[in-house]
């Protein structure tokens, strides 16, 4: 899969978590009692599997988003302020994906 593809289906599943950037500045959704970052939302969603956020690298490759996955966690994990470059795009068509971006 590939980010762009990543972030259709990331639409798609959006309205189904409630998002929020936390104190820490990631990016997390939330669904009854359980959190999600934007990979293993996007599996709870198509795959109906739940994996600790700890565990995105499994989800990711639920998802064949392997070269992707580390740079969709470190921009969606790391606050803003923290981020550059291509960073700063892949947060910004995160937020944007999960209409977060203002």
């Amino acid at each position: 899969m590939t980010r762009k593809s990543f972030y259709r289906k990331l639409r798609k599943i959006a309205d189904q978590f409630t998002w929020k950037v936390d104190k820490g500045g990631s990016l997390r959704a939330r669904r009854g009692k359980l959190n999600y970052c934007p990979i293993t939302a996007v599996v709870k969603a198509c795959n109906n599997r739940f994996y600790f956020e700890d565990d995105v690298h499994v989800a990711a490759s639920e998802l064949n988003l392997y070269e992707e996955a580390y740079n969709i966690v470190h921009a969606a994990d790391l606050p803003v302020e923290e981020l550059d470059g291509s960073d700063k795009l892949i947060r910004k068509a995160l937020l944007r994906s999960v209409n977060l971006d203002g």
